[in-house]
């Protein structure tokens, strides 16, 4: 299906591909059915405990109950040529609470899985994150979010600037921070604006501290040592919460080593 789409008749040529998919899953389905049906009524002659096999048992289950919506969302898009409603689309058969997550970069457009948004000092310390389940909420009420969790915070010092991507500058943000009292170094979406804010020696500074926010999440990944592919939702929030503890114990212990001895002792 990928390879047909330079050719002139791409349409059809997917169309065809799509109907020999379907024939092809309502067949795979039909076997799965019945070596699911065999493994229930006689397990105790295979090499699998009745724990093991009912864990093989329901995960056939889960894909044959998905099977039907699936070929329906293909033929819909593919060959119906009309849009699922997002409510009702199957992004992974494997893990149903992944999203749809817009991000535009040149090596995709869109990704899949939940939205992670991070918040750290100017140390690298992390001071708040939230994994989102489902959709995430804009960029500007995330950063709202997080400035109201670490507000209840007894913070032996208070917030006294907030620095963000494009993303998250908002007409609303700008006024929260102002009725805060904590210096704005959003990055404005206007040029003109951004042009201006760059004469501001405070703003340059933390939007170059920003920028090494980018690279927080890959070394939270270090932390634990491989990527963050935990099954489900809750492993995978819980993978998140063990990485970023394990990173916040790094970069402490680090700070520590890293003063002089006199201070070490005080």
């Amino acid at each position: 299906m990928t390879h047909s789409r330079r050719r002139r008749d791409a349409k059809r040529a997917r169309k065809g591909v799509l109907r020999q998919m379907k024939r092809l899953l309502r067949t795979i389905g039909e076997y799965a059915r019945r070596h699911r049906d065999h493994l229930a009524a006689d397990y105790a002659r295979t090499r699998f405990s009745e724990r093991q096999a009912t864990r093989i048992i329901a995960r056939i289950d889960a894909m044959l109950e998905q099977l039907p919506a699936a070929i329906k969302q293909a033929h819909e898009r593919i060959i119906g040529a009309r849009p699922v409603p997002n409510a009702e689309k199957i992004l992974s058969v494997d893990e149903p609470d992944v999203q749809t997550v817009v991000r535009g970069k040149a090596s995709g457009e869109v990704e899949f899985g939940n939205t992670l948004m991070i918040s750290e000092n100017v140390t690298g310390l992390i001071t708040d994150w939230q994994l989102y389940q489902g959709m995430a909420p804009a960029e500007g009420r995330q950063f709202d979010q997080s400035l109201e969790r670490q507000n209840q915070l007894d913070l032996s010092t208070p917030i006294k600037a907030a620095s963000t991507d494009r993303g998250f500058s908002t007409k609303r943000l700008c006024e929260r921070l102002a009725e805060a009292d904590i210096y704005d170094a959003t990055c404005p979406r206007h040029p003109q604006l951004l042009r201006r804010r760059m004469q501001e020696p405070q703003f340059v500074a933390l939007q170059h501290r920003r920028a090494s926010t980018e690279a927080r999440i890959p070394i939270i990944k270090q932390r634990q040592g491989k990527r963050l592919s935990a099954r489900g939702f809750t492993n995978r929030y819980l993978a998140v919460a063990w990485s970023i503890l394990g990173h916040n114990l790094w970069l402490i212990a680090r700070l520590l080593a890293d003063q002089p001895p006199q201070a070490q002792a005080a």
